[in-house]
């Protein structure tokens, strides 16, 4: 008989062999063990884009007797441009490969009475792009494409798509010609701030035109022995596009990186973004092999 209960001491050891199996197919992620599992994975937090309210019932688990069949993470959070609405985050989903494919659907039925329980009635989204942990894929909210099965339950239970996105990443050892924006009158300013996060801002007039944030992958250098930095924001205003500007923002960063003694930039770009992707291939980034999907699903109908 299959059943699903928070995760519980016992289910470590076959929870974390169910997870490394993920964690050792994707680029930027590291396995972790029964004894840091709940550090690592239950109690990760998503700031400062989202702040999730990190509850050890909503790590579910299914399992037919002793055998460990599937896993859903679940918290509640708000969104930073929404410090109101509270929402569900559905962050892993997994199941094993010969396990049922109404296991996947249990799960989610399950993670949906947690949801009600925890008074969302707005909207749950799954494996959003800012919802992942440090561990796993540098920390990008990622769902397993090749798991056709639980693609088709997620839409057979209401959710849709709602972004997908790209990976590119650079290793770069000096220097870079920086080329200046057509437009004159332009300002950069370098910030530096206490969470570690330097951001490059573009002024123009007095006002705020661009804005590049980038942050050093503290865990993710560890485990690999150098630094690693990742772009978290890439703005531009739209009066402002196709005039070199997004370029000098990138070009300043890798020379700031390089500078500060990092020679790997990564960077998630929107599927929809091309104009983006094109200027990171001509700046000599290169694509990861991943595409990142994430869903949602209003509360109110289901």
């Amino acid at each position: 008989m299959i059943v699903v209960s928070p995760l519980q001491q016992k289910d470590l050891a076959a929870v974390t062999e169910l997870w490394n199996q993920t964690a050792e197919t994707l680029p930027f992620s590291w396995c972790t063990s029964p004894d840091t599992f709940q550090k690592d994975i239950v109690s990760q937090n998503a700031e400062p884009y989202i702040d999730l309210q990190t509850q050890p019932e909503g790590c579910l688990v299914a399992r037919d007797g002793k055998q460990m069949l599937g896993l859903i993470h679940c918290s509640v959070g708000y969104l930073a441009e929404d410090e109101i609405t509270l929402r569900g985050f559905i962050r892993h989903l997994t199941t094993l490969p010969s396990a049922p494919n109404w296991v996947a659907k249990l799960l989610l039925s399950e993670a949906e009475d947690h949801f009600r329980k925890q008074g969302v009635s707005d909207r749950v989204f799954a494996f959003h792009r800012h919802a992942g942990y440090p561990s796993l894929l540098a920390g990008r909210g990622y769902f397993a494409t090749d798991r056709i099965d639980i693609m088709a339950t997620l839409g057979d239970a209401g959710y849709q798509v709602r972004d997908r996105w790209f990976l590119y990443e650079k290793t770069f050892h000096s220097y870079v010609t920086e080329y200046h924006p057509s437009q004159g009158n332009l300002v950069l300013r370098i910030l530096d701030s206490p969470d570690g996060i330097t951001s490059l801002h573009v002024v123009h007039q007095g006002w705020p035109v661009a804005e590049l944030s980038v942050v050093i992958m503290i865990e993710l250098s560890k485990q690999r022995g150098a630094p690693i930095a990742a772009i978290k924001e890439l703005r531009v205003e739209p009066g402002f596009r196709r005039r070199g500007v997004g370029r000098w923002l990138l070009l300043r960063t890798l020379n700031e990186l390089t500078l500060r003694g990092v020679h790997h930039l990564i960077v998630d770009i929107n599927h929809n973004d091309a104009a983006a992707q094109s200027l990171l291939v001509q700046l000599g980034f290169e694509e990861v092999p991943i595409r990142g999907f994430s869903y949602e699903k209003s509360q109110t109908n289901s």
